[in-house]
């Protein structure tokens, strides 16, 4: 039986509150820096020797695990229009400044770097669908959350 004042997931509302994109953003591109910042490292202490992709390949991966922790957290956020605005400009600026970092740290500039280019766009893509797969998924949940409770209420 479904009570109306109770949350359907208990453990979802609590982590609602967890659900901010610029923070995802933030965290994603500071692991991003370390490794950056640890595979310049190894190379000029002559532990590895890596292509000059790398830093793309590293850049693209987190912007990957980004959209992946912003889907998850869009289907634990309460106000799903605040939440899509506030990810599309941490997602625009981790893209900006992962990019920066990928082309500081490697030398090689985005049209350089043997068809990134398309896989950045294929993350953005990736994105765009992601976020839309969400919010039809909270379109249809509400909605028959609201079936539901008027259900309830025909049988009171």
């Amino acid at each position: 039986m479904i009570l109306e004042n109770q949350p359907a997931v208990p453990a979802a509302d609590a982590l609602s509150r967890y659900a901010n994109p610029m923070m995802v953003a933030l965290v994603t591109l500071t692991f991003c820096l370390v490794l950056h910042a640890g595979i310049l490292l190894s190379e000029w202490q002559k532990w590895i020797s890596s292509v000059s992709q790398t830093h793309w390949i590293i850049s693209g991966a987190f912007m990957l695990v980004f959209i992946i922790f912003n889907a998850i957290l869009g289907v634990l956020a309460t106000d799903f229009k605040k939440y899509w605005l506030q990810s599309f400009y941490s997602f625009a600026a981790l893209t900006t400044v992962a990019t920066l970092l990928a082309w500081a740290f490697s030398g090689v500039g985005l049209s350089d770097s043997d068809g990134f280019g398309w896989i950045y766009f294929v993350l953005v893509f990736c994105f765009i669908l992601f976020t839309g797969i969400i919010a039809t998924m909270r379109f249809i949940w509400e909605f028959f959350d609201e079936e539901g409770k008027q259900q309830l209420r025909k049988k009171k």
